[in-house]
């Protein structure tokens, strides 16, 4: 799971880790980056099961957003964003995201509940991507 927040040491879920990385049974590698940069998280094309995608992390989200949704297509979004961002929230819901948590929550189990959402909806994809391809 990748992690793009704009100060990765004050991210909370960090604190809560551990609560990230066994889901669904299998073990999760948890990548945090505040670099914003496409190209600078894709490296040497890695994959995810899921993003969290913190909109503070510059001044235009729903063009970061839509970067990083193209870059990694198959890949659930978490939008993360604030009360006053709800426009460009709703925008990057419309472009794909698969989901979105408001900022300031104190229960992590919302948190947990939407993340193993999208890695189960990730990992159920993955497995039709290989039938179709054995089809072929």
């Amino acid at each position: 799971m990748l992690i793009l927040e704009k100060e990765p040491s004050q991210f909370s879920i960090q604190c809560n880790k551990d609560k990230f990385c066994m889901i669904n049974s299998n073990p999760i590698s948890l990548e945090v980056v505040s670099c914003p940069s496409v190209q600078a998280i894709n490296g040497a094309g890695k994959s995810f099961d899921a993003i969290i995608y913190d909109t503070e992390i510059d001044d235009t989200p729903l063009q970061t957003f839509n970067n990083i949704n193209n870059k990694f297509s198959s890949t659930p979004i978490i939008v993360l964003s604030s009360i006053k961002e709800t426009d460009s929230t709703i925008d990057m819901l419309q472009n794909g995201a698969y989901d979105y948590i408001i900022k300031g929550f104190k229960n992590y189990s919302q948190v947990l509940y939407c993340v193993t959402g999208a890695v189960k909806q990730h990992d159920e994809l993955e497995k039709l991507k290989a039938i179709s391809k054995s089809f072929l």
